[in-house]
């Protein structure tokens, strides 16, 4: 029996809109959960992928260069290539090649390789990408199902159950993606997170769905390291990483890390060979379905928008330019869908059930302090002043404060 290969990706993103100012700023302290994880992977010599957005390790680097450091220095970790900020391309499409260019200068200056894979955040890529993901050397892209749809190009009765699928827009312009696995093993990791399910169970059904596709050379998995933060398990994570060192030691698994040399052959020789079935070559028409949380407009979402699209990006200091890009993120829309749904900031409750009729849940709540930092960071980048001159910078929470010091700083100011 062969034994399954799965690669697991970290996502970072530093701007989540369920992980409160207060708690990143302990999460990425020196000793903060942040740490405690990194730390936990690298002594598993664990084969890991990161996924992240340069602005993460740029506050890293300002905030907590150590944790920056292990992550660039081992051997075990890999990085995919990310935009300059978490935002979403189809909201600021005039901004995806500004992102990635800013993207990259930072990632060069940090010594951070990258991986020809590109993940978008909340997977919002679209076929009219493809020319400029060629023009950056990208040549595969991440999707999940339940937000890319996927189509064959032809009639067929015979779909092929995979998860490599080569894409190709209007224009006749290709690239490859592979579907990461976003159903019962994400479902699992989230009931294993509130103490639900065993770690055992999650790694098992990895397995399982692994054997799915057994034409498919690996099987990719996303976890969000924010998760650990809303769900208040550090420890669990730390059992999990150890249970998947266990099962590498035991045979049942094997661990690779998406974004290193020798998975890059692994893609390249899969895509190229004879696939078993003629459907299985065909080219596969790309959609997203967006989230709900993104769907919610109010005065809020259109000022900043308008504003954004009528500032001249290229007239802009390059402290502005990376601050407009800060402005662009995505988290500031589910913001306003969270103050939608819970407007006294309470928070909603999250059940997922068991399989013995018993319920966990967790009370999901977004910062509302968020949204005021991105209001005092609109009439920075209008005013053309620094985060730290407007007198909107008093009136911020102390955690916010902290925050946006660290982003004055990243973004080239003087503290």
């Amino acid at each position: 029996m062969v034994t399954p290969t799965v690669c697991i990706v970290l996502y970072m993103n530093e701007s989540h809109s369920e992980v409160s100012t207060e708690e990143y700023n302990r999460m990425t302290d020196h000793g903060g959960s942040l740490s405690m994880m990194v730390d936990c992977v690298i002594e598993h010599d664990l084969p890991i992928c990161i996924s992240c957005q340069a602005l993460d390790l740029v506050l890293l680097e300002n905030k907590n260069v150590r944790v920056l450091d292990k992550l660039r220095t081992a051997s075990s970790v890999s990085f995919l290539t990310g935009m300059y900020s978490h935002a979403l391309p189809s909201f600021m499409p005039e901004c995806f090649d500004m992102q990635m260019a800013e993207a990259a200068r930072e990632f060069d200056r940090l010594g951070v390789s990258r991986a020809s894979i590109l993940m978008l955040p909340e997977f919002d890529i679209y076929s009219a990408l493809f020319p400029s993901l060629h023009s950056i050397g990208v040549d595969t892209v991440l999707l999940q199902h339940g937000i890319n749809e996927l189509h064959l190009q032809q009639e067929s009765i015979n779909a092929p159950h995979t998860n490599f699928v080569k894409l190709k827009n209007a224009n006749d312009v290709s690239t490859h993606g592979i579907v990461t696995h976003g159903g019962s093993v994400r479902d699992l990791y989230l009931k294993m997170l509130r103490g639900v399910v065993s770690v055992e169970a999650v790694i098992d059904d990895m397995i399982c769905q692994a054997s799915k596709t057994p034409n498919d050379p690996f099987l990719t998995f996303l976890i969000d390291l924010e998760a650990i933060q809303i769900n208040d398990s550090l420890s669990v994570f730390v059992e999990f990483a150890e249970a998947l060192d266990r099962y590498q030691r035991e045979g049942k698994l094997q661990l690779a890390s998406l974004g290193s040399p020798d998975i890059a052959k692994v893609i390249s020789a899969h895509f190229e060979k004879p696939m078993l079935s003629p459907t299985a070559t065909s080219h596969w028409y790309l959609g997203v379905r967006r989230k709900t949380k993104w769907k919610v407009r109010d005065d809020r979402h259109v000022d900043l928008l308008d504003a954004l699209k009528e500032e001249n990006f290229f007239l802009l200091s390059s402290y502005h330019r990376r601050l407009y890009l800060w402005l662009t993120n995505s988290d500031f829309y589910s913001l306003l869908r969270a103050r939608a749904k819970s407007p006294t900031g309470d928070g909603v409750i999250a059940i997922l059930p068991s399989t013995k009729n018993k319920y966990q849940f967790v009370i999901i709540k977004s910062d509302f302090c968020r949204l005021e930092e991105i209001q005092h960071g609109l009439a920075t980048l209008t005013s053309r002043k620094g985060l730290l001159e407007l007198h909107s910078y008093t009136s911020l929470s102390a955690a916010s404060k902290q925050k946006v010091k660290l982003l004055h700083k990243c973004f080239g100011g003087q503290c």
